[in-house]
């Protein structure tokens, strides 16, 4: 038997986790609905479902704030 027969398969390369700039471009495309088929793919390859929840919820959080202070703002202004 050769050296190359008996040696372990070689372990798969470990995959990068996303960065918050990563997770928050992700999020912001799904909250549009539009996204390319490669990002998305990249982007289900390195996000965790807990950065997806956790960046999730604070996009919404960031989308009620915004709402909400735009419709105070044009109360407050246009009546």
């Amino acid at each position: 038997m050769s050296q190359l027969e008996s040696s372990p398969p070689d372990k798969p390369l470990p995959i990068k986790r996303a960065t918050a700039f990563q997770i928050t471009n992700a999020i912001a495309w799904s909250f549009l609905g539009v996204h390319k088929l490669q990002s998305y793919e990249d982007d289900i390859a390195r996000i965790t479902p807990i950065q997806a929840i956790i960046g999730g919820i604070i996009g919404v959080a960031l989308f009620i704030t915004t709402v909400l202070v735009l419709v105070n703002l044009a109360i407050k202004y246009l009546s």
